[in-house]
């Protein structure tokens, strides 16, 4: 993270302070999860709440260590990186969920994601151009 750079976005200001202070990458996984998990309750509909069966749950814990995995790799990427380049590298995966909505549901892309599919990779493609450039100086 670069002082006076990154700190303009709250996300990542926030994510500084947390670092900076002290925190662990995997404190402040815990600190997201229990949010996640906490802030919800008051909107949750109990009355139509039931019982998953076995697979279901095998699918929910799969997909909760999943997403776990993934936040804690996304706060070492913005420990270890420039904010600005690896928030530049997440819009990756607008390509990658046009894709998936293609080979799972059959989902033919708009030309408008298509066109935002093509610009994520031009940039990011540019990006990495530029920092290998930067790197060999």
């Amino acid at each position: 993270l670069r002082l006076g750079h990154d700190q303009l976005y709250t996300y990542y200001r926030d994510l500084a302070v947390l670092l900076s202070a002290g925190m662990t990458p995997k404190e402040i996984m815990l600190g997201f999860l229990a949010a996640a998990t906490v802030l919800p309750i008051p909107f949750v509909n109990w009355s139509a709440l039931s019982t998953p069966n076995s697979q279901t749950v095998v699918a929910i814990l799969l997909l909760g260590s999943v997403s776990f995995l993934g936040q804690y790799c996304l706060t070492q990427a913005y420990r270890l990186e420039r904010a600005g380049v690896v928030a530049m590298t997440r819009y990756i995966g607008v390509l990658f969920h046009l894709i998936l909505g293609y080979i799972v549901w059959r989902e033919l892309p708009s030309v408008a994601g298509l066109t935002g599919g093509l610009m994520i990779l031009i940039a990011s493609f540019r990006l990495s151009r530029l920092l290998q450039r930067k790197k060999s100086v």
